[in-house]
């Protein structure tokens, strides 16, 4: 049965409901983890501690040292930093739980003799139990900023025409202007420092979590005509598009992509208008850099035209590859050959306008 039970949760966890989902079991989370601990202290022998104190505690510390020395260089292998190297390697020094499930099915089997399955159910108990304290020991010799860890704020149901999730660069602009008009607006902004900056202005910034279905609600977003999406993060972005795709299919999303990789993401979610947030400000600097360079400013508006409906088109193509490497590679290389094809067709066309020298 635990085997079955984690099977499925891997695969609800891949499923189109995973985000209702989680909302509907988060009141249930404490109590849960709360009997799985009760579970766990009920099935340790704690006589074995008391008969051998030192033999089990010092397996206890080889299977955390082991680990932990395990797991630091694989982070560092994938380019994690020092400091979360060693958060992750503590973390997860540990026993996992399923080693009861594994433990009890093979004692129950006669595969393990039954001493031998309590004495390691012990010894996993007992390494659940450093995890804590060597983590708030690590914390202390590790430097990290002051984090804030006050609760996100309590949103009452808001009817705004506009919700913004994430009030940084973008979307104070798009706040400001919305404001000029006196669109009214609610605003979701995770960082807390600046939710306390942004409010010495005035704004109506709320201390909130957009990935959370629950937080989408009483932020309005079911009464809402459009959704501006301006989170950095790729992956909370992605998600939230999901969520409110899913749910609420008439709202409108505009969303500000990091890169081109992000903005395809997003289209293949479903998201109506997405933006890179260098495009437009690359495409204004190269038209001036080619009008200093000699071109008038009819060419180099044109110029920049061109590239801007064949990245439009090009983007379109990939967007349906996204996740075929192959495909997208061969889609990339087709679509800059047709790039330098235009190009060629431009500069001829040019030099056929240019009148003989006498």
């Amino acid at each position: 049965m635990g085997l079955g039970a984690f099977i499925a949760g891997m695969m609800v966890a891949e499923s189109e409901c995973r985000h209702q989902i989680e909302t509907d079991i988060m009141p249930f989370k404490g109590l849960l983890l709360g009997l799985f601990f009760i579970a766990v202290g009920m099935s340790a022998n704690l006589e074995l501690l008391a008969d051998e104190p030192l033999f089990v505690l010092a397996m206890t510390l080889g299977l955390v040292i082991t680990k932990a020395l395990v797991l630091y260089p694989l982070l560092r292998f994938f380019r994690v930093n020092h400091p979360e190297s060693l958060r992750g390697s503590i973390v997860l020094s540990q026993g996992g739980e399923f080693a009861f499930v594994l433990l009890t099915a093979s004692a129950s089997a006669e595969l393990l003799p039954a001493s031998t399955a309590q004495f390691v159910i012990l010894v996993v108990t007992l390494s659940m139990v450093t995890t804590p304290f060597l983590y708030s020991l690590l914390e202390r010799f590790l430097d990290k900023e002051d984090v804030d860890d006050r609760p996100f704020d309590t949103l009452s149901l808001h009817d705004r025409p506009v919700v913004i999730a994430g009030f940084g660069r973008i979307g104070q602009i798009v706040g400001r202007i919305l404001s000029m008009h006196q669109i009214p607006f609610m605003a979701l902004e995770a960082n807390a420092k600046h939710v306390d900056f942004v409010r010495q202005f005035g704004n109506e910034v709320y201390f909130g979590d957009a990935t959370r279905l629950d937080s989408l609600r009483a932020a309005g977003v079911p009464n809402a005509k459009a959704f501006v999406l301006t989170i950095e993060d790729i992956e909370a972005s992605v998600k939230i598009a999901e969520i409110i795709r899913k749910q609420w299919p008439d709202v409108m999303i505009l969303a500000r992509a990091r890169n081109r990789h992000h903005e395809m993401f997003l289209r293949d979610v479903g998201v109506h208008y997405t933006i890179r947030e260098t495009l437009l400000s690359s495409l204004e600097l190269s038209q001036k850099l080619l009008e200093h360079l000699g071109q008038s400013e009819e060419s180099a508006k044109s110029s920049v035209n061109a590239f801007r409906l064949h990245d439009e088109t090009m983007l379109e193509k990939q967007a349906v590859v996204v996740n075929d490497e192959v495909a997208f590679r061969q889609t990339s290389i087709e679509a800059e050959a047709e790039l330098k094809q235009l190009f060629q067709k431009d500069v001829g066309a040019a030099a056929a306008k240019v009148p003989p020298l006498p």
